[in-house]
C-alpha cells in the first residue's frame, strides 16, 4: 500500500507553497489518496488525529499500546493494539513507583519495535515525539514522508524553562530522562515535517535552530458536545476554575498569589497535586477547592458552574483545556506561554498575560469579577470562537490538507 513519496531527505517539503496549496490540494485528483500511519502509545491528541484521518479516508492504521475498547471514532480494523506492556507498566508502577522511568522505556521500546515492521508500509508515518524513533527512521530510509508530532515546546527549551522555575522556587530539578531527550532530538532531526500546536511551540524550535520550513503549526480542537455553553443568566456567583496538574509548570504558584491579591474568590483547582508543590504551598491550597484527578464529564460540569478559566502555565504547547473552557462559554485568562493566543484575542475572548505575572492575573480577575456584562460578552465571544474555529473537524481538515500539500510537492 505504501509508495515512495520522496527519497531526497534533505529536500524542503515545498514549505513556501503550503499556505496557498493546503485547502486546494483536497479538491484536486490524486493518483491515490495517501495513507497515513499514526504511532502513539497513549491518547494525548493523537487518537483524535487518527479519527480525523479516518474521516478523510487517509488512515492506514493507528499503532498504540492502548486497548481497542479505549479508542472511539476509529474502526477496530484500523487499530493495531499492543496492550500487554502498558498493562504491565500500570501494575508495576502502582506497586513500585520508583521504577516508572524504566517501565516507560519498556513500553516505548516495545511499541517502537513492533510498529517498525508494520507502520512503515504506509505512505506517510506520523509518530508522537519520542515514541516512534526507530519507526520514523526506518520509514525515512524507505522513502516515506516522515512526520514528528510534538505537542509541546522543543524539549531543550522546555527543560530550560522548567529548570529555571524550579531553581527560582527552591524545588528539586525537574526530571527529564536522558534517553527520552535523545529520542526527541533524533525525531526532530529525522522528520521531514514537525507538527506543533501553537506559535509558542513553533518559536521554541526556531530558537533551537530548527529550520522554520520544517515546522507546521496545527492547533488542536475541542469536543463541542461534551463542552458546551450553559445558560448562566441566573448565575450571579463569581467562580474561578483552573484545570491541570497542580505544579510549578502550570503556574499555580502565580495563580495562588493573584487570588490572594483579590482576597480569594471561590476557586477550584482540578487535577492531581504534585507532592512537592502540595507540601510547599499547603497553607495557600487550603483557601481553594482541590478536586484531584477527575474525568472529562466532571471537568465539563465544573466549567459550566464557573465564571472564568485561568491557565497560568510557564510552558505549554497548546493546552486543550483552554479550548474546552472557551467552548463552555468562559472568558479565559492565560499566559502567552500556553499556546492560548491561537484562539484567544486579548480583550475579546479574555486576557493574555506574561508568564510569571501574578499582578496581571489579579487585575484581569478583578475586572471580570466586578463587571458581569464583561464576563458575559467575553464568554459569548469565546464560545463562538470555539464553535467556529476550534473543532476537531477543523483540526483534522488542517492535518489532511497539510499532508496532501506536502506529498504533492515531493
Amino acid at each position: 500500500m505504501g509508495s515512495k513519496v520522496g527519497s531526497d531527505r534533505s529536500r524542503s517539503v515545498c514549505a513556501q507553497q503550503l499556505p496557498q496549496a493546503a485547502v486546494a490540494c483536497l479538491h484536486k485528483p490524486m493518483d491515490h489518496l495517501m495513507q497515513v500511519a499514526v504511532v502513539s502509545a497513549y491518547p494525548f491528541h493523537m487518537f483524535a488525529q487518527a479519527a480525523q484521518l479516518h474521516r478523510h479516508g487517509m488512515l492506514y492504521g493507528l499503532y498504540t499500546v492502548m486497548p481497542k475498547t479505549r479508542i472511539s471514532n476509529v474502526p477496530n480494523s484500523r487499530v493495531h493494539s499492543h496492550p500487554v506492556r502498558a498493562a504491565l507498566r500500570h501494575g508495576l508502577r502502582a506497586l513500585t513507583p520508583a521504577i516508572d522511568d524504566q517501565m516507560s522505556r519498556f513500553v516505548i521500546r516495545g511499541l517502537d519495535r513492533w510498529s517498525k515492521s508494520r507502520a512503515v508500509e504506509a505512505d506517510i508515518v506520523i509518530g508522537l515525539s519520542s515514541f516512534a524513533t526507530d519507526t520514523l527512521r526506518r520509514a525515512g530510509d524507505l522513502g516515506r514522508l516522515v512526520v514528528c508530532d510534538r505537542g509541546s515546546w522543543h524539549i531543550l527549551e522546555q527543560r530550560a524553562v522548567l529548570e529555571r522555575e524550579h531553581e527560582k522556587w527552591g524545588f528539586q530539578p525537574p526530571r527529564f530522562d536522558p534517553w527520552i531527550v535523545s529520542r526527541e532530538l533524533s525525531d526532530y532531526e529525522s522528520a521531514d515535517l514537525i507538527f506543533v500546536p501553537s506559535e509558542a511551540a513553533e518559536s521554541s524550535f526556531v530558537r533551537r535552530g530548527v529550520a522554520a520550513d520544517k515546522l507546521r503549526r496545527i492547533p488542536y480542537g475541542v469536543d463541542t458536545e461534551v463542552f458546551a455553553t450553559p445558560d448562566r443568566s441566573g448565575n450571579g456567583d463569581f467562580r474561578v476554575v483552573s484545570v491541570g496538574r497542580v505544579e510549578l509548570q502550570k503556574g499555580h504558584q502565580y495563580l495562588l498569589e493573584a487570588l490572594a491579591q483579590i482576597e480569594y474568590p471561590a476557586a477550584t483547582f482540578v487535577g492531581p497535586i504534585d507532592h512537592e508543590f502540595g507540601r510547599r504551598f499547603a497553607d495557600q491550597l487550603t483557601r481553594v477547592t482541590c478536586t484531584g484527578r477527575v474525568g472529562s464529564d466532571e471537568v465539563a460540569r465544573l466549567m459550566r458552574q464557573s465564571s472564568v478559566f485561568v491557565l497560568a502555565s510557564v510552558q505549554e504547547g497548546l493546552a486543550l483545556v483552554v479550548l474546552e473552557a472557551m467552548a463552555s462559554g468562559l472568558p479565559v485568562i492565560a499566559t502567552t506561554a500556553t499556546g492560548a493566543s491561537e484562539f484567544v484575542d486579548d480583550g475579546v475572548h479574555g486576557y493574555l498575560v506574561s508568564p510569571g505575572d501574578p499582578d496581571a492575573i489579579a487585575a484581569a480577575l478583578h475586572d471580570l469579577r466586578e463587571d458581569r456584562d464583561l464576563r458575559k460578552r467575553m464568554g459569548d465571544a469565546a464560545s463562538r470562537r470555539a464553535q467556529e474555529a476550534g473543532t476537531w473537524n477543523s483540526y483534522g481538515d488542517s492535518v489532511a490538507s497539510t499532508l496532501a500539500a506536502a506529498t504533492r510537492c515531493l
